[in-house]
């Protein structure tokens, strides 16, 4: 299974450097028919894969409970479907992020393709996560259905992006690492000159892009699951449906007041597969859905007419009403399912970081009075509910200088009696008791990865306060 990762991974980069420097390699004036014809080529890309997926699934399938061959092709054509189709989302995004910085359209599939390698790397690890967590536990099915509930409601709204570099974080911290070239002369977002590498002006549009797509992908690929539970087929098909549409984007963006309505029937199928993803097979509920009757999940080919249906569905809904060539700010149901969305929205991520403070709040109690980094984890759980709560803000601007204090006592004792080398002994003891642990124990690999990465965190984050961070310099704070 890993080497087919690093396959169809090798391969898409390949297939973005062979567009990149073999069929377009100079920046020019990109027309409809060239866009359509590069996205077409992609889609017989798809097509070819499908034959690919149907030899190596009946020949070398990955696991024991992999699917046949003809059920693993149909799976794979689902999921490049639904992904084609609920990529489309993104083409807001690139739009506000062109206008924004005034891209001409020479450059924007160039900046698009090279954007490729970095979600290729943030889809694949998303794939693998999601993967991991569906097979260790059953219930995580439960929390997949409500984001696919809340992307639902999401993708009849209109985004609003926020397209400042300076609070984008992955830019901050590239820009400190890497020196600014200002040049216009390049397109790609990194260079090298006299052996020094540097980030272009075209970096800041790129990472913006990829930062949003990275969170729209957490909407596309749980869906996917509800298809298919083969990650190597997920990753492939939301590998080449995203270049696919990036092709196709600079065209696309001309017609966002017909994808604003369009979204309506993506929004359809993202409540499709909460459902599918959720719900038990009962007798009454198979009957009622058309699924099989010795099995528990829809067959393939019921998955493939709705995502049909619904296509269908948005496409004549953005036939009928996106003739408008100026698209308002609002959803396309209107104003009123606008602020009912959003005020839902509010809600649910209040009740999300309510349940994600709570967790870490008991967790960091724990670990106060055993083992463990029991203080850090209390302030950075009170953090995180300080986003949503001012009784959590008052909190963390009333104790933030005692934590600091505490921090910075903390890191002067280990200074005193802990060499610098015991640090790398200490981490290094933690990560060969999570290995221990998962090897050699019942207890879930997800979440002793989950346990260990915070308590590691800590012990790296004390270890810097105490060895590294200049004296003169103020402890590092975190935005509340």
């Amino acid at each position: 299974m890993p080497l087919a990762f690093f396959a169809i991974a090798a391969l898409i980069v390949l297939l973005v450097l062979l567009d990149l420097y073999v069929l377009r390699p100079k920046r020019t004036e990109q027309g409809t028919a060239s866009a359509l014809g590069a996205a077409a080529l992609w889609v017989l890309a798809a097509m070819a894969l499908t034959f690919a997926v149907h030899y190596f699934y009946g020949r070398h399938p990955p696991h024991e409970r992999a699917p046949a061959a003809n059920e693993a092709s149909l799976q794979f054509l689902a999921s490049f479907l639904l992904e084609c189709v609920l990529t489309l989302d993104s083409v807001f995004v690139y739009a506000a992020v062109f206008r924004h910085f005034n891209i001409p359209e020479r450059s924007r599939h160039r900046m698009l393709l090279w954007g490729m390698l970095i979600a290729l790397a943030s889809r694949g690890a998303l794939v693998l996560g999601l993967g991991t967590l569906l097979n260790e536990f059953a219930w995580v099915r439960f929390i997949l259905a409500a984001f696919l509930v809340t992307a639902a409601l999401r993708m009849i709204l209109i985004r609003r992006e926020n397209l400042d570099p300076d609070k984008n974080a992955v830019f901050r911290v590239l820009r400190r690492v890497l020196p600014m070239n200002e040049s216009t002369d390049v397109d790609a977002p990194v260079t090298v000159a006299r052996g020094r590498a540097s980030i272009t002006p075209v970096a800041a549009p790129v990472l913006l892009i990829e930062t949003a797509d990275t969170f729209l992908a957490m909407d596309s690929l749980p869906a996917s699951y509800a298809v298919t539970r083969e990650p190597l087929l997920i990753f492939a098909a939301t590998s080449l449906a995203l270049l696919t549409v990036r092709s196709a984007a600079v065209p696309l963006g001309r017609i966002t007041n017909r994808i604003r309505y369009f979204k309506i029937g993506l929004a359809m199928l993202l409540a499709y597969s909460a459902v599918v993803i959720a719900l038990p097979a009962s007798q009454a509920f198979r009957e009622f859905a058309g699924v099989e009757e010795s099995g528990d999940t829809f067959t393939t080919l019921h998955k493939l007419a709705f995502i049909a249906g619904a296509i269908v569905i948005g496409a004549l809904v953005a036939a009928l009403f996106g003739a408008d060539p100026v698209s308002s700010n609002v959803s396309p149901l209107g104003e009123d399912a606008d602020r009912i969305a959003r005020h839902t929205l509010t809600g649910a991520r209040k009740v999300v970081v309510f349940i994600i403070g709570v967790t870490g709040l008991v967790i960091g109690a724990v670990m106060a009075i055993g083992p463990g980094p029991g203080i850090p984890i209390l302030f950075i759980a009170l953090l995180v509910l300080a986003g949503e709560f001012v009784w959590a803000r008052k909190l963390v601007n009333r104790y933030r200088p005692v934590a600091e204090r505490a921090a910075l006592r903390a890191a002067e004792h280990t200074r005193r009696r802990v060499r610098p080398w015991l640090l790398v002994v200490f981490v290094g003891a933690s990560i060969g008791a999570g290995a221990a642990l998962i090897m050699y124990t019942e207890i879930p690999d997800a979440l002793v990865i989950a346990s260990a990465i915070p308590f590691i965190g800590s012990q790296l984050f004390l270890g810097y306060l105490a060895f590294f961070r200049p004296p003169d310099a103020p402890p590092p704070r975190s935005a509340s």
